[in-house]
């Protein structure tokens, strides 16, 4: 049966084929985060971390819920771990992290589904994990979330949802979403195509210096070996037929294999039906992104009731994520899929990362988002009272 745009929001809850279905209890892994004095405690699901401030903070200046993107968001404690230890350590927060089950090899159309159910993870984090540790003054505390590319779209349906009934956890006061963008399914992982085409152009130009497939200058990373060069091709086959295969399904009869809510659905409920909710919003804009719809957005919510603030800052699509490596270098060793197509994805994110340029960036994203934290959800707060 076709669905009307109105129709998602008021979807009885429900995991509508979601996974994992267990609640987030307290009790997981600790992790001290090393020479920084901050805690990642994993929770017993395996997918949610809460990032606690040191021991000397006797009480968090906010609680930022956060999400990440495709792909990067699936193990987002390697991926955004730099730039959430940085927020955190800036400001002075606690940070529940959630992932989301989108990698090279599965990406689950169902967003409505996959929205509350991060939505609950964060709520049993907060009730089993904040509120033991800080007691009942924690609700005290502004809440606000924060999401990068599909994490920033997935915060957006959550707040055109109706309500979750009975939770105690405060409702959010601000978002923070870098990168938005609003397409369909047949688009490929944001930003690695980017990726890819930056090390071709790296790669060639090295080749006309030496006279050789090498590169000299750029992200450091040396000349490939066959074996590599065949992974590569291998990474760029997956993600061209994963793109392949929803655009070749998507045809007016076959609407089943398009995200739901659709893009089309999402940007009615902003701008038509004003079903955004959120008091106060931050959009972060990359001016080298060349996947973000950051301005639409702008445009879509410009009439409503939230307090736009817009930074436009340096950088792209993956400004955001880093992979700053363990003690041995090889902190990519440690996600839950292993392949190698995945691992050269890693390689190229931390040569990348490492490099002065992408530095720069990622300390004036970190910047201006302890800023607005500190400055509006936080200074709100303290405004208020």
């Amino acid at each position: 049966m076709a669905i009307s745009d109105e129709d998602y929001w008021d979807e009885v809850e429900g995991d509508q084929d979601m996974e994992d279905k267990r609640a987030t209890e307290y009790g997981g892994e600790k992790e001290l985060a090393e020479n920084r004095g901050l805690v990642w405690e994993q929770c017993e699901d395996g997918s949610t971390w809460v990032i606690l401030p040191p021991y000397r903070v006797s009480m968090p200046s906010a609680v930022i819920h956060f999400v990440g993107g495709a792909f990067f968001g699936s193990s987002p404690n390697i991926w955004y771990k730099s730039l959430l230890e940085g927020i955190v350590e800036d400001t002075e927060c606690a940070i529940v992290v959630t992932s989301i089950p989108v990698t090279l090899f599965k990406n689950p159309l169902q967003h409505v589904a996959l929205s509350r159910k991060i939505q609950r993870q964060f709520q049993t984090a907060y009730m089993n994990v904040l509120e033991d540790e800080y007691g009942p003054e924690i609700v005290s505390v502004p809440v606000a979330a924060m999401g990068h590319s599909l994490g920033a779209r997935l915060l957006v349906v959550t707040s055109t949802l109706s309500p979750m009934k009975n939770t105690p956890v405060p409702q959010f006061r601000s978002y923070i979403l870098m990168s938005f963008n609003n397409f369909g399914a047949s688009a490929s992982i944001p930003g690695v195509r980017q990726l890819l085409e930056e090390r071709k152009s790296l790669d060639y130009n090295g080749a006309k210096q030496e006279g050789k497939r090498q590169r000299t200058t750029g992200w450091g990373w040396g000349g490939g070996t066959e074996e590599e060069e065949d992974d590569w091709k291998e990474l760029e086959d997956i993600l061209r037929r994963e793109a392949d295969r929803f655009r070749d399904a998507l045809t007016p009869q076959s609407q089943e294999l398009e995200f739901y809510p659709s893009p089309a659905q999402l940007w009615n409920a902003i701008s038509q039906h004003r079903r955004y909710n959120i008091s106060q919003t931050l959009l972060v804009q990359f001016q080298d992104d060349e996947v973000d719809q950051t301005s639409r957005l702008a445009r879509s919510l410009k009439n409503g009731s939230s307090d736009l603030r817009y930074a436009s800052l340096r950088g792209d699509h993956l400004t955001p994520v880093s992979v700053a490596g363990d003690r041995n270098g090889e902190d990519w060793l440690r996600l839950p899929t292993f392949s190698s197509p995945q691992t050269l994805l890693s390689k190229l994110v931390q040569s990348k990362s490492s490099h002065k340029k992408a530095l720069q960036a990622m300390m004036d994203l970190r910047n201006s988002i302890g800023c607005y934290i500190t400055d509006v959800v936080v200074g709100g707060r303290n405004a208020q009272e």
